[in-house]
C-alpha cells in the first residue's frame, strides 16, 4: 500500500469506508474517505490551505500528532481512536453522537480532522480502546485496582451498558454495568459490546436486531 520496503505492519483498523495502519516503525497512516476528518491530517491542503482533502487513495503519514509511539488503534463508522505507549488518548473523525467524548459533545463541534487528545477524561490510565460505528469504548486501570470501563457516543440501542437510550458526549464509568465481573477486554461492533471477564464469561450489550 505504498509503504517504505521492509516496513512491517503491526495493526490494521478498519471503519465504514477509512483505514487506519501501525507498523513496526511506529509510524501511523491513514487513507479512504476524509468526509468528517477521519484520516486524521486535516481537511484542508497545509500546501495551499484551500484545497479540500475529501479523501486519500494512498496512506497518508499522521505519526507526528502523537505524543509517543501509539500501541492500538481503532475505527468507527466515521472517527478514529489511537492509544499511546505514554497511555494517552487520542480522537479525531465524526463528533456527530458524542462518539470523541470532548467537552460539550457535538454542540461545541460535529467533528475534529486532526486527532484530539482527552486523556484528561479519564481518571486512571487507559489501557486499550474499541470503536463501534458511533460509539467508544476505553478500558483503564491503576495498579492495584479493578478494570474501569468507559463509553460514550451513540447509544440508539443501549450499547453504550448506561441502562438507557441516551447518548453520551463524554467519557462514562459504566464498570458498575458489568459487575461482579472484571473486564480483561472489550469489542465493539456496529451497534453492540462484547465483553471477556477475567474468569472467561462474555458478556454482551446492545443491538441483538439480528
Amino acid at each position: 500500500v505504498g509503504l517504505s520496503p521492509g516496513v512491517v505492519v503491526l495493526e490494521v483498523a478498519a471503519g465504514a469506508q477509512h483505514t487506519l495502519i501501525r507498523t513496526s516503525t511506529h509510524q501511523v497512516y491513514s487513507f479512504g474517505s476524509n468526509s468528517v476528518g477521519q484520516l486524521g491530517y486535516g481537511l484542508v491542503s497545509p500546501t495551499d490551505n484551500t484545497t479540500v482533502l475529501n479523501l486519500s487513495s494512498v496512506p497518508m503519514e499522521i505519526t507526528p500528532w502523537f505524543d509517543s509511539p501509539v500501541v492500538q488503534l481503532a475505527a468507527g463508522c466515521a472517527h478514529s481512536v489511537a492509544l499511546t505507549q505514554a497511555g494517552r488518548v487520542y480522537v479525531w473523525g465524526s463528533n456527530e453522537h458524542g462518539q470523541l467524548g470532548l467537552l460539550g459533545g457535538p454542540s461545541v463541534t460535529n467533528l475534529s480532522d486532526i486527532p484530539i487528545d482527552i486523556t484528561a477524561s479519564f481518571a486512571v490510565p487507559v489501557t486499550s480502546v474499541v470503536a463501534g460505528c458511533n460509539f467508544t469504548v476505553a478500558l483503564s486501570r491503576s495498579a492495584g485496582s479493578l478494570t474501569t470501563v468507559w463509553s460514550f457516543g451513540q447509544n440508539s440501542a443501549g450499547q453504550l451498558a448506561t441502562g438507557d437510550f441516551m447518548d453520551r458526549a463524554t467519557p462514562t464509568n459504566v464498570t458498575a454495568a458489568f459487575l461482579p465481573e472484571t473486564l480483561i477486554s472489550v469489542s465493539a461492533g456496529y451497534q453492540h459490546l462484547l465483553a471477556l471477564s477475567a474468569n472467561g464469561t462474555v458478556l454482551s450489550v446492545g443491538s441483538n436486531s439480528h
